[in-house]
């Protein structure tokens, strides 16, 4: 999947940790640490990073589309959300929303497309890679 694909991608560009994530059908929900820079190193801003994994994405998207004889437009919206982290019980309760929000989606749309037989969005991110 492109947009798991990339955020390991990410990673090692800017040299940080996903803790976690989840890939909807419309957005996607991440937990990104960033760690501390020594003096000497350049703070990367969030911005940057959420703005090169959205480009990265983008692109790959539209080749694959491209490739299929299919016609895409824009993918993302403009900007993002961010919340800083600020203790363990805050990283506890985004980390159960982002873990619940396939099942709070599918309440939420059910009426217009439904779940595939046997499988969730849940289990479809967690056999994508070990986290």
């Amino acid at each position: 999947m492109i947009a798991i694909d990339v955020l390991h991608l990410i990673e090692e560009r800017y040299d940080v940790t996903v803790i976690d994530y989840i890939v909807m059908p419309d957005h996607v929900h991440l937990v990104i640490f960033l760690p501390e820079r020594r003096d000497s190193q350049e703070k990367i801003p969030l911005g940057r990073i959420i703005g090169a994994y959205k480009s990265i994405v983008s692109t790959r998207w539209l080749s694959v589309c491209k490739q299929q004889g299919g016609n895409v437009s824009k993918i993302w919206q403009a900007g993002y959300y961010d919340h800083v982290v600020r203790n363990d019980t805050d990283l506890k309760e985004i980390r159960e929303y982002i873990q619940w929000n396939p099942d709070r989606w599918y309440e939420k749309y059910k009426h217009i497309c439904g779940r595939p037989q046997g499988s969730s969005l849940r289990d479809f991110n967690e056999k994508q890679t070990d986290l």
